[in-house]
């Protein structure tokens, strides 16, 4: 979905990720430091409305 920039262009898209992103917060305890900066950065991508680009 980030990859498509529907968390910008679409509200739906929007809250989608959003619960997605709340749905994994209650396996943060097991999640490795990378995943949870992917996620962060998601979060942030959405609430900012940041383009998203992974390279």
């Amino acid at each position: 979905m980030l990859s498509y920039q529907h968390h910008i262009e679409n509200p739906e898209g929007i809250l989608e990720i959003l619960i997605l992103c709340t749905q994994i917060a209650k396996f943060w305890r097991i999640l490795s430091e990378e995943q949870k900066e992917y996620i962060q950065a998601v979060r942030l991508a959405v609430e900012e409305q940041n383009e998203w680009n992974v390279r």
